[in-house]
């Protein structure tokens, strides 16, 4: 019987397990890679934009900044509090995952698969401000902004509005 759907971990169905897991694994990650390893290595993991050069020098660059960081006086060094941090954090879910689950490839290819979805997160960082100029600035993008604000404000009387 597969532990997912059956009611050893809970009582509820599936997928309010999986939710579970998931939320205690990225709060786990938030609390490592965000807080207490770049104390600890005197790392910054904030992104920063390159704003300036070629899209695909631009592109390399907000690729590599999951491997690479700022430390706090301003070099550049291994991202040492990224990379353990979303280690610890998969390797934290062992403990609460099914057991068949619980193995080194397992936590190694959800790793892997972690840190590849930060390169978009860190390429849509980088060009994002770029492309909502480019496409928010014309008469569409205003069409967009004006939907958007009508169906924001559904069912909200007049005088708030005002």
């Amino acid at each position: 019987m597969d532990d997912w759907k059956s009611s050893r971990f809970s009582t509820t169905p599936g997928y309010w397990t999986r939710y579970r897991t998931e939320l205690a694994t990225s709060e786990s990650r938030a609390l490592l890679s965000k807080y207490l390893l770049p104390v600890i290595f005197h790392q910054d993991p904030r992104y920063h934009r390159m704003e300036e050069g070629g899209i695909f020098r631009r592109g390399l660059y907000a690729a590599s900044r999951v491997l690479i960081t700022r430390t706090d006086d301003g070099g550049s060094t291994f991202n040492t509090s990224h990379v353990l941090g979303a280690l610890g954090s998969r390797t934290m879910a062992n403990a609460y995952l099914p057991y068949h689950d619980r193995t080194w490839g397992h936590t190694l290819n959800s790793t892997g698969s972690v840190l590849l979805s930060d390169v978009g997160r860190n390429l849509m960082r980088e060009f994002g401000p770029d492309l909502k100029s480019k496409f928010f600035s014309t008469r569409l993008g205003a069409k967009f902004v004006r939907i958007a604000h009508k169906v924001r404000t559904v069912g909200v009387p007049q005088e708030q509005l005002q």
